[in-house]
């Protein structure tokens, strides 16, 4: 027998409740969310439908119905009947993102269409403007370009800068094109020969002006130390070459003593250093009261000998007491700088002098690298005494073999067609 049995009914357990699927518990929380979904669509739809608020008769909420009225399985068929409604009314999502504003005035459809216009226009205009500017920038790059040269302006109007930019671009490239032109042409050639040859001719005619200009600045000192005397007095011994010094010059070369009167053989004499010429009225020695006078080169062509060509090219810058030291007969003569002319060469006479005391004459062509006119330097003697210096000599006056101072040689473009 059961044991339960004999408890009395009130002690005797009550029956199990029945326990429900969890499917069947789910449902009605589903249901919720579907309804909930259905109120969202319904809310997208009066919006993308414009926004009346009016609500079509399958669109009625459910939530709008009375409680009582509204079971699960009425819920459910409206549910499906509002689903098949809306998947026939329903417009698809392009219709409701492309449909054209819906504007209620005529001035509101004018003022839409210029607005597009008018940025479509901006758009386009500040493209090609773009596009130009950046072709041109590509073409002809230049590091120096304004920066403007890349922004276009608003309006499509080159500023100032961009103007002058562009200008200087298309001169470049027209100069660099007929240069081009040039060099590819068959003319370039022979004018370029025909250059070449007149540089070589003003060469060979001119070099004197070029070479005794470079020689004016760069040309050494030969002086040796002990030529460089302080007191002109002094008596300082010395051998028996005839040379001259001229401290200020740098200049420290032999003399050639009684060379003739001829032309050519007192051009012979300055290619070995200073030469002693004679003249009427100017034809003493050193240590001898009257004019010694000193011929010597301040340019000469690049094709003659000798190793002084250019020994007096910085004679102009002798100055008014400068000294000059003569070597002569184992005796040192020293002058002092008294006077500077320039005269033409045929002034033969400005060399003439009947004083009575020992002067010397330097004679040098200028302006340099020419042979047009002649720089006289004359000085004094100053030591050893003057008073001292013997007399004239009585020997007959040379004879004139020229009637002007010897002057540079010929050029060799002279020499081979004779000079006019």
């Amino acid at each position: 027998m059961d044991p339960k049995s004999q408890l009395p009914p009130s002690r005797q357990p009550s029956p199990a409740p029945r326990r429900e699927s969890a499917e069947q518990l789910r449902r009605p929380e589903r249901q919720q969310q579907n309804a909930a979904a259905d109120i969202v669509r319904r809310e997208l739809d009066t919006i993308y439908s414009g926004g009346s608020g009016e609500t079509t008769p399958h669109t009625t909420p459910v939530e709008h119905m009375p409680r009582s009225q509204t079971t699960k399985s009425e819920a459910g068929q409206q549910y499906a009947q509002q689903q098949a409604a809306d998947s026939l009314q329903v417009d698809s999502p392009y219709d409701k993102t492309h449909t054209a504003p819906s504007l209620s005035h005529t001035e509101q459809w004018k003022q839409y269409h210029s607005s597009w216009q008018n940025y479509y226009q901006k758009y386009y205009e500040q493209y090609y403007v773009s596009a130009v500017k950046q072709q041109i920038g590509n073409t002809h790059t230049d590091a120096s370009a304004p920066n403007t040269t890349t922004i276009p302006d608003d309006d499509g109007v080159l500023t100032r800068d961009e103007a002058l930019y562009e200008l200087r671009q298309k001169i470049i490239t027209n100069a660099t094109t007929k240069a081009k032109k040039v060099r590819k042409s068959r003319h370039f050639v022979p004018i370029a020969a025909a250059l070449s040859v007149v540089m070589v001719f003003a060469l060979l005619q001119y070099n004197q002006v070029l070479f005794a200009n470079v020689k004016a600045y760069i040309t050494p000192g030969t002086i040796e130390a002990q030529n460089i005397i302080v007191d002109p007095n002094s008596e300082v011994p010395v051998g028996p070459e005839s040379r001259m010094i001229i401290p200020k010059i740098n200049v420290d070369a032999p003399v050639v003593m009684e060379v003739g009167p001829s032309e050519q053989e007192q051009l012979a004499a300055m290619e070995n250093g200073i030469a002693h010429v004679r003249y009427p009225g100017a034809s003493s020695v050193p240590g001898q009261v009257g004019n010694t006078v000193f011929s010597g080169h301040s340019s000469s062509d690049w094709t003659d000998m000798g190793e002084y060509k250019f020994i007096f090219v910085q004679l102009e810058r002798m100055a008014v007491d400068d000294i000059i030291y003569v070597n002569y007969n184992s005796t040192r003569y020293s002058y002092k700088v008294t006077n500077m002319d320039v005269v033409m060469p045929s002034e033969i006479n400005a060399l003439e002098y009947d004083g009575d005391k020992p002067i010397i004459t330097l004679i040098t062509c200028v302006p340099l690298g020419t042979a047009e006119k002649r720089l006289l330097v004359r000085a004094e003697q100053v030591g050893p005494d003057p008073s001292k210096a013997e007399a004239r000599s009585d020997e007959p006056e040379p004879a004139r073999a020229t009637q002007q101072m010897t002057g540079t040689s010929p050029t060799l473009l002279e020499r081979l067609f004779g000079s006019s």
